[in-house]
């Protein structure tokens, strides 16, 4: 029998064997973990559209994937209704209203239009909070209204 530093033949060609399956195993893993991220990327980004590309030039990718990712999972909680004629006949006057005031006084109208959008949001389900939460909430199912 031939040995190498004391380990017979078999022996090498075991540890070289086992060398090289781990090498592959480190490769099929990588190929695995870079397809899951671009599937992950594809799905957001075809769900948000111009919000994913917003959010990922302010946050970078992996943020902004993440905040992605947990504001759909919100939303998934959140219940939503229809408003009933009533009380969509109540918004569109008062928005009309507000488009109207516009011209004779228009920061007072811009606040009223925050105020009524607020409301309305309010209304149809989606939680209070600052312009940027409601806006997070809303950029689920309306991505392009809240990049526009």
């Amino acid at each position: 029998m031939q040995t190498w530093f004391g380990l017979e033949n078999w022996m090498w060609i075991a540890i070289e064997a086992a060398a090289v399956a781990v090498v592959v195993l480190l490769i099929v893993s990588a190929i695995v973990r870079a397809n899951s991220r671009n599937k992950r990327t594809g799905r957001l980004n075809d769900a948000f559209g111009p919000e994913y590309t917003r959010t990922v030039d302010e946050k970078g990718r992996a943020k902004a994937e993440e905040d992605l990712d947990l504001r759909s999972k919100n939303a998934a909680s959140i219940e939503l209704h229809q408003l009933s004629a009533i009380e969509g006949r109540h918004y569109l006057e008062e928005w009309t209203a507000t488009q109207a005031h516009f011209v004779d006084n228009p920061g007072d109208a811009v606040n009223q239009a925050d105020r009524l959008v607020t409301e309305v949001l309010q209304a149809r389900g989606y939680p209070a909070g600052d312009f940027e939460a409601r806006a997070n909430s809303v950029s689920v199912d309306h991505p392009k209204v809240v990049v526009e």
